[in-house]
């Protein structure tokens, strides 16, 4: 039987990683990709992705809040969320940048109004990946040497963000974690 029903729409980064984590976890959840059905706005009125609607009539909206949801209900996977209370905290602060910081930039670059804010966009951005690549250079994952959520979410952004054509020679550090992040089973297959 079906846990519930996740509606995404598969093209939004805030989305990618959270249908990797489903697969992963081996959950049996329907996917609807919202741009495919006409009648969201009667299911969840704010229209926002990714939304898990359970068997139960349990509600859930907001990336991390479906993502610990998901690892919760998958029982044995609670490393992805970190190991002690500080990975914890730390696993949320770079899966909060991630969706904060780095997410809304990228939409500014999408859809910017004037080639000015897109310009600064581009500039926030790289001071965003400088700072990421600074943390991992005594690190392979974000919060230490465990693969967590932040670095599925933090893969899949940075993944899109070369998908743009921006410069990322010069990170170093991000370009071998996205390796190390890569090698993980939750996110091999797609590579």
């Amino acid at each position: 039987m079906t846990l519930g029903t996740l509606y995404v729409n598969a093209q939004f980064p805030r989305n990618s990683h959270v249908l990797k984590l489903v697969r992963y976890l081996g959950l049996n959840i329907d996917i609807v990709d919202v741009r495919e059905i006409n009648n969201y706005a009667e299911i969840y009125a704010l229209h926002k992705v990714p939304y898990f609607l359970g068997t139960d009539g349990f509600k859930l909206p907001e990336a991390y809040a479906v993502v610990c949801y998901l690892i919760d209900l998958s029982g044995d996977h609670g490393d992805l969320l970190g190991r002690s209370t500080k990975e914890k905290a730390l696993n949320t602060a770079w899966y909060s940048l991630v969706n904060m910081e780095i997410i809304q930039r990228y939409g500014v670059l999408l859809s910017g109004k004037t080639q000015q804010a897109k310009d600064k966009a581009t500039a926030e951005l790289h001071g965003l990946l400088e700072y990421i690549d600074d943390a991992l250079a005594t690190r392979e994952f974000l919060i230490g040497n465990s693969f967590t959520v932040s670095d599925l979410f933090a893969h899949d952004a940075i993944k899109t963000l070369h998908g743009l054509n921006n410069d990322f020679k010069s990170y170093t550090n991000i370009n071998r974690y996205l390796g190390s992040c890569g090698c993980h089973p939750c996110i091999a297959p797609y590579i």
